[in-house]
């Protein structure tokens, strides 16, 4: 048996741009169960061929690390009102655990990702695209601080990779999604407005309203 059809609700933007807070942000103002999250990080490819001390040097701001074949199913089964089994990534040994977990489509699913945009395959799954524009020097900033705490990476190591790799793919493949978002909102500043103004587009959605 199959639930009601969910809304699917993409957030992407570059790196760092305040996806993952504005995400919790909507879920928060939201009613209690109404919404689930998935990051699309969920969704890197397992470097099980590699040798240990290789995976950590890829390029995961690279469109070709995200499984979108995967994303694309799962995200289909929700839309159609069946659960789906989300893998689990295992990001200390880049690949992904056996163990899944299984998602239930609840009335609103919100997927945060930075290259959920880029494939019209992809992008076309969802009810409403929502894109956070944050300057530069703030995404930097932010992955310099991210990369240090989380990562245990130099200052000199983020920023080389930041303008070798990171910079010319958001430019490649993450910006031009602003031209095709339904509504773009700030990831500095004021946060919660960002989120007010997407949870009204979605009860505009749920409502009827602005349906495509």
């Amino acid at each position: 048996m199959t639930a009601a059809r969910p809304l699917l609700v993409g957030l992407s933007g570059g790196s760092c741009a305040g996806k993952t807070t504005l995400a919790g942000l909507v879920r928060d103002l939201l009613r209690p169960g109404e919404t689930a999250v998935i990051a699309s990080d969920r969704y890197y490819r397992p470097l099980d061929h590699l040798p240990p001390e290789e995976r950590p040097r890829q390029n995961f701001d690279s469109p070709r690390m995200l499984d979108r074949d995967l994303l694309k199913e799962h995200l289909a089964l929700l839309r159609a009102g069946r659960p789906a089994e989300l893998p689990v990534y295992d990001f200390r040994l880049h690949t992904r655990s056996p163990e899944t977990e299984r998602l239930a489509p609840p009335p609103v699913v919100l997927v945060e990702g930075i290259f959920l945009f880029a494939n019209r395959g992809l992008r076309e799954l969802f009810d409403l695209k929502v894109y956070v524009q944050t300057g530069e020097e703030i995404r930097l900033a932010r992955r310099l601080r991210r990369d240090r705490e989380e990562r245990g990476r130099s200052e000199e190591e983020t920023r080389r990779r930041y303008f070798a790799e990171i910079s010319p793919a958001h430019r490649r493949s993450v910006r031009p999604g602003r031209e095709i978002a339904d509504l773009v909102v700030s990831g500095e500043g004021d946060q919660e407005a960002a989120a007010r103004e997407v949870v009204g587009e979605i009860r505009k959605s749920t409502a009827g309203e602005g349906k495509k």
